[in-house]
């Protein structure tokens, strides 16, 4: 059978593209990202654990676990993303940077939540931005991002502005989508 040049070189890019991961895609990753929520076994007969994880290798976030709206764990730093926490069997609320997710602990499994990441590119980098949610701004410390910082947040659609307080009115990027394990990215 004999294949004219064309249809050749065609015929060799579909090849190609299936056997090689985009540029930027980590082969070993699911296409669409890890589930948002997932149960593995956890080594202990009484107690059970929560691990929030983002993808970063050396996160600067945190996690908090509340119970009856109270903090759950003793100390005052909130746990750091991609840590375990072990508890006691129970429903608790998992906050990440004002965004929640309900979960119910059971002895002997490990629940894995995974948050996504938001960050508005641009200049100044002086400048900050915000994510909110309904009229809640979301972040955890109080101190709004600057452009180019990501933050993790829980999976979810959320309204993103650009802090322009010196004119008086922010700007709207309009709703950005963060999905589990993926970085959102906007522009300013």
């Amino acid at each position: 059978m004999r294949i004219c040049g064309p249809a050749f070189t065609v015929l060799l890019l579909v090849v190609a593209s299936v056997q090689t991961p985009l540029a930027g895609q980590d082969k070993n990753k699911p296409a669409g990202g890890p589930k948002e929520e997932t149960l593995e076994a956890y080594d202990s007969k009484t107690k059970g654990a929560v691990s929030v994880r983002v993808d970063q290798k050396d996160p600067t976030g945190s996690f908090d676990v509340l119970q009856d709206g109270k903090r759950v764990f003793k100390g005052e730093a909130p746990k750091l993303l991609n840590g375990t926490l072990e508890l006691p069997p129970g429903t608790y609320v998992v906050d990440v940077n004002k965004t929640q997710r309900r979960i119910t602990i059971e002895a002997g499994k490990k629940t894995i939540l995974w948050t996504g990441e938001l960050v508005v590119e641009g200049k100044p980098e002086t400048m900050a931005w915000y994510a909110m949610k309904e009229k809640v701004k979301l972040t955890s410390t109080g101190v709004e991002p600057l452009l180019n910082t990501a933050i993790p947040l829980f999976p979810g659609t959320y309204t993103v502005f650009v802090d322009t307080s010196l004119t008086g009115k922010d700007k709207s990027l309009g709703e950005a989508e963060v999905k589990a394990g993926r970085r959102t990215v906007l522009k300013h």
